[in-house]
């Protein structure tokens, strides 16, 4: 009889520190646009920070023991690949409510989808987090505070510098 845990998710942990690992050898550079309630603004990065700008994808990992039963998984098949797996919280407790894993035909992650929620009764915070490999990201950040709505939204795109 084995003691491993049954089920075994997807690691963000580990995905986000293969990309982070191919964006600093292959020297991208970052264009991002960030906007507050519809004002805009838009930054060029030469030399990003890639742990902080990964970061609210690393910290929505579910990969841990401690979560194992507090999810329903769902998965997709294609011509008898892996075309999607989506996560489902079970538990209302839990910060990441959803999490869904697109593939291409090559088995390789196309995609990410995540959508995270946390509140007191003062506030709610609700974030739509999209990934794209070796292409941008998306975080779209929905705060309620007393009645009042603010929406932010940061787009990452990745750029491979010429040599």
């Amino acid at each position: 009889m084995n003691n491993q845990p049954n089920t075994s998710f997807f690691s963000m942990i580990d995905f986000m520190e293969e990309e982070k690992n191919w964006m600093v050898n292959n020297k991208i550079s970052l264009t991002k646009t960030l906007s507050l309630n519809g004002e805009t603004d838009t930054l060029y990065i030469d030399q990003p920070n890639f742990a902080s700008e990964l970061d609210v994808f690393i910290k929505s990992d579910i990969n841990r023991p401690s979560l194992s039963d507090k999810y329903s998984v769902d998965s997709i098949f294609s011509s008898g690949k892996l075309y999607k797996i989506t996560y489902t919280a079970k538990d209302e407790k839990v910060n990441t409510r959803k999490l869904s894993i697109q593939f291409d035909s090559q088995n390789k992650v196309g995609l990410i989808d995540i959508r995270l929620f946390n509140g007191s009764p003062i506030t709610k915070n609700v974030q739509h987090l999209i990934y794209r490999p070796k292409a941008g990201y998306v975080i779209k950040d929905e705060q309620y505070f007393m009645g009042n709505k603010d929406e932010i939204m940061v787009e990452g795109s990745f750029k491979q510098k010429r040599r």
